[in-house]
């Protein structure tokens, strides 16, 4: 599914330069809500930055999966935006894992203990 292109005009909806295709937004909507049902352990979010934070819907998807205490997301966010995502998720319980400080393996690591011994901040 196309997410999102270059705008053909400027009267095209969208965020800055950016159109966005509301059928995928959709999809990744009912997908967020399948993966909640499912009852998964591990979900894999790459990424959330200033595009996600302004998509109507799609944080009010993720955030719905955050009461699932079993359930360990982990998503890709530049280092920019990491309060802002604390912040529009209500965020309590997270890690911060600078992967190019701890090395890919060792963040890997770090998501299985959390994933197999549950959350600790």
């Amino acid at each position: 599914f196309e997410f999102l292109r270059l705008k053909k005009s400027l009267k095209e909806e969208g965020i800055g330069r950016y159109a966005l295709n509301k059928q995928t937004i959709a999809f990744w909507e009912k997908l967020l809500n399948r993966q909640h049902q499912e009852g998964k352990k591990v979900l894999f979010l790459d990424e959330i930055g200033k595009l996600e934070l302004n998509v109507e819907g799609w944080l009010k998807s993720v955030e719905s999966l955050l009461d699932q205490p079993e359930l360990c997301i982990v998503a890709a966010v530049r280092r920019d935006f990491i309060e802002d995502v604390i912040e529009a998720l209500h965020l309590t319980r997270y890690k911060v894992l600078e992967v190019s400080e701890i090395g890919a393996e060792d963040a890997a690591r770090m998501v299985i203990e959390t994933v197999q011994n549950g959350f600790k901040k």
